[in-house]
């Protein structure tokens, strides 16, 4: 075998060049060029028919004169290279070095023809023109694993214009389109943003959706075809299930519940409707303790506690599509409503005829203040309420005409004043609530207020001129006559929410509201200061069972005027 012997070049072509040939097989050890990087030409042997190289090696190419045609020897006969010529194929099965193909960017590719190939250095990868694309050399269709929601609503009340699917899978390539396909055509979505290689976003329009296209059990196949032409299409992947619409909307108050109306409530909600036709369930979240929800009508039933202030709670309340497909996610509707809790008399005591509380008053203002009470009567008549024991004495009382009135009198007082109201107030099931405001200070004035309203008032006689005998070192009762020896005139009821405001003459704002037409109580705290709200000898009486202990009956305000139970 000869030696090989370098390349012989100038600066414009080769020369020569001889490589290790082996006589004894007429044949030439593999070789390779390279000349990818040339922008002229390779000269290639040239000659006649008859000089033809003899023996012929498959993979030789020379130009011949004779035919003026570029040819090649494929082993058994020389192939001519033109225009029109039928394929041929180079073999080049028995080499174990390489062709180098022509590469560039993907903005570099030329006019695609069926057959191209090249080395795409955008990618990077091997690709092939397939008559339609540029397709990769390899590429695998893309794969379908999931999709989520595995719904779509044909309605945008509650859906929205636009809809999201985030299909999970693999080989997902820029340029990928999604579509749904049913039987009589197909949706495409609006957009489709390729993730990355294992994600896909696709937006629908929701107008473009409708129950209608779907034939086959509800559903429609998800189609994703990369840019190359490659697809994979799912079966069923997605069913269209709308949304419960509810003209309910957010921060409705459900309903507003009175103290005295707490228990045995029955609330129902504007119920929803289904688009699709599907029966509409009921549930709810963070209800209220004491309350549930009937899964089939939604109506809202319980009991509440009641509360020391106005409450307002808030929750879920969520319609659900129970649907009609099997795999389908439930599709739901929510809505965040309230139920207002109003403060309410949920505790009082009960006065039998011989049964009072008692405490010394002595140092508050004897011109100005306030006295709010809810009463209901067991017993009509004369009935003492509220007054101070000893000469000069003083009553807050019901008269023997069932009217509600005050007497201040007493030995070594000029005058005896008493007032009544006009209102004749008799109904033992009811509870009143009384207000009065006294002023002497200023306007010598004492007003009545019965469940908020300013009561007409009649003078029984006598004027104010030195100030109400309420107060002094004397104790004053609730729900006694002024002497222990008085039979009779005891009052007998109930008793609720008790205030006395020191140095104050308030209005029934303060400690009560109108609610669909219904006198109710509210918690009075107008700054949270007992000296403020209350003066200095005010007290606030709930009857909680927290402020019972023993005979002692604890008021509230913060001032610690605590009074003693008598005969309970």
């Amino acid at each position: 075998m000869t030696k090989a012997r370098n390349f012989v070049t100038n600066t414009n072509k080769i020369i020569g060049i001889s490589n290790k040939y082996d006589p004894s097989t007429n044949e030439i050890e593999n070789l390779t060029i390279d000349l990818a990087s040339k922008t002229d030409a390779i000269v290639v042997p040239k000659g006649t028919s008859s000089q033809r190289p003899d023996p012929a090696v498959s993979g030789m190419i020379r130009f011949n004169t004779t035919l003026d045609k570029f040819e090649i020897y494929n082993g058994s006969a020389w192939l001519t290279l033109s225009a029109g010529e039928q394929s041929f194929g180079l073999d080049f099965s028995s080499q174990t070095s390489a062709i180098i193909l022509p590469k560039g960017t993907t903005g570099q590719r030329p006019t695609g023809q069926v057959g191209m190939i090249r080395y795409n250095t955008t990618v990077p990868q091997y690709e092939l023109y397939n008559g339609t694309a540029w397709v990769e050399l390899g590429e695998q269709p893309p794969q379908f694993v999931s999709i989520s929601p595995n719904t779509i609503a044909s309605d945008a009340t509650e859906a929205g214009s636009t809809q999201n699917l985030v299909i999970s899978g693999g080989n997902f390539k820029s340029g990928a389109t999604v579509s749904l396909v049913y039987s009589g055509g197909t949706v495409n979505a609006a957009s489709v943003t390729v993730d990355n290689s294992s994600q896909i976003t696709a937006s629908f329009t929701t107008s473009t959706i409708s129950s209608s296209h779907v034939t086959d059990a509800n559903t429609y196949d998800v189609k994703i075809q990369n840019a190359s032409g490659l697809s994979v299409t799912a079966a069923d992947a997605v069913f269209v299930d709308s949304q419960p619409i509810w003209t309910l909307t957010n921060s409705t108050t459900l309903r507003t519940v009175l103290a005295l109306a707490r228990t045995g409530l029955s609330i129902p909600i504007t119920t929803a409707t289904d688009p699709d036709g599907d029966t509409v369930t009921y549930s709810a979240t963070s209800l209220p303790t004491g309350l549930a929800i009937a899964s089939s009508t939604g109506v809202i039933t319980g009991n509440l506690a009641n509360v020391t202030a106005d409450t307002t709670n808030t929750f879920s309340v969520i319609a659900n599509s129970t649907g009609s497909f099997s795999g389908a996610t439930q599709k739901s509707t929510t809505r965040s409503v309230n139920i207002v809790r109003k403060f309410g008399l949920s505790n009082s005591l009960l006065f039998d005829g011989s049964s009072y509380l008692s405490r010394n008053m002595n140092g508050f203002s004897t011109t100005t203040y306030t006295l709010s009470m809810w009463i209901k009567r067991t017993k009509l008549g004369a009935i003492k309420i509220m007054g101070k024991a000893d000469n000069p004495y003083v009553w807050h009382e019901f008269t023997s005409s069932n009217k509600y009135g005050i007497t201040d009198s007493g030995s070594g007082i000029a005058t005896s004043v008493s007032y009544e109201s006009n209102n004749v107030l008799r109904d033992t099931s009811a509870w009143y609530h009384f207000v009065t405001a006294y002023n002497i200070a200023a306007s010598l004035d004492v007003k009545f207020y019965i469940n908020g309203s300013l009561a007409s008032t009649s003078s029984l006689g006598g004027v104010y001129g030195n100030g109400s005998r309420l107060g002094g070192n004397y104790d004053t009762y609730i729900g006694r006559d002024r002497a222990a020896g008085v039979s009779g005139t005891n009052f007998e009821g109930y008793m609720a929410d008790i205030y006395f405001i020191d140095g104050q003459a308030l209005t029934p704002a303060s400690f009560g509201e109108t609610l669909n037409g219904v006198w109710i109580p509210k918690v009075y705290n107008p700054t949270g200061v007992a000296q403020t709200d209350y003066g200095t000898n005010g007290f606030h009486l709930t009857f909680t069972p927290s402020t019972i202990s023993g005979t002692t009956v604890s008021d509230v305000s913060g001032n610690d005027k605590h009074w003693t139970a008598s005969g309970f």
